[in-house]
Formats: C-alpha cells, sequence, structure tokens
C-alpha cells in the first residue's frame, strides 16, 4: 500500500479553505464539470513536509497556471485531485523501480515483533512507512 496521506491532507485543505460550504461529494461534482487537465491549473501536492518519494526533499505545494479571469474554485479542487493522482501515480512507478509488487495484491513485510507491537500493528493491518520509513498503521 502506498501511503499518501499528504495528498489526502491536499483535499482537506481546498475543502476548509476553498469549498467550506459544500460537502466532499460536491466537490467532487464541481471537479467533474471541469475539463480533463483543469484548463491548464496544475497543484503540485506535496505541501506536507518531507516527501519519501522526492528523497525526503521539503519542496511545499504549488498551484501554476491560475488565471483569476478564467478559472474558479471548481478548476482548483479538481487541479487539487488531478495533483493527487500524480502523486500515487509517481509513487506507483517508484515502487516498480525498487522492484516491489504494484499488481495490487497485498505485499507482506517482514518486521521484527518488537517494532510491530510498540506499533500496535497485528496481522492483517494495513501499513505504511512514515517519513523515518518506519511502520505505521493505517487505520
Amino acid at each position: 500500500m502506498l501511503c499518501i496521506n499528504g495528498t489526502g491532507i491536499l483535499n482537506a485543505w481546498v475543502h476548509r479553505n476553498i469549498t467550506p460550504d459544500v460537502s466532499y461529494a460536491d466537490m467532487n461534482d464541481m471537479a467533474a464539470g471541469v475539463p480533463i487537465g483543469s484548463d491548464g491549473v496544475k497543484i503540485i501536492p506535496f505541501g506536507n513536509g518531507a516527501e519519501r518519494v522526492l528523497e525526503n526533499r521539503e519542496v511545499g505545494c504549488s498551484i501554476r497556471g491560475l488565471s483569476f479571469t478564467k478559472h474558479n474554485r471548481a478548476h482548483i479542487v479538481r487541479a487539487a485531485q488531478e495533483g493527487i493522482v500524480f502523486s500515487f501515480c509517481y509513487g506507483m512507478e517508484i515502487m516498480q523501480q525498487m522492484g516491489m509488487d504494484s499488481s495490487g495484491k497485498e505485499v507482506t513485510v517482514k518486521a521484527e515483533d518488537a517494532e510491530l507491537y510498540e506499533r500496535n500493528i497485528n496481522e492483517g493491518d494495513k501499513v505504511c512507512l512514515d517519513v523515518n520509513n518506519k511502520l505505521e498503521k493505517v487505520e
């Protein structure tokens, strides 16, 4: 499982700051009304601190191509969702380059019992790597 917590936070940030008056479902409807490519608006979603997929660099989030006369909040919602998908695909490509199976099947992770115990991870739990490359349980 690829942990994309930071990009999920982008979706919450957009909701909180751009579309606080609508539901997440309504955000999806808004985004669906904007063409693929968001009419040129691009959001690079790495705004949650150091990113493992970027060799632990902290690059921040950026919004590009925004025109105050052409775009509205639906374009930002769509661009955020497209940025999230980009981030996920980029992470999957890196996993493939590392030789990890990305076929959609579960991957078995071997770890010391003490590490699993101190993180309250049990057999069958979904996990990801945190910013320090330590296993972290996904709730």
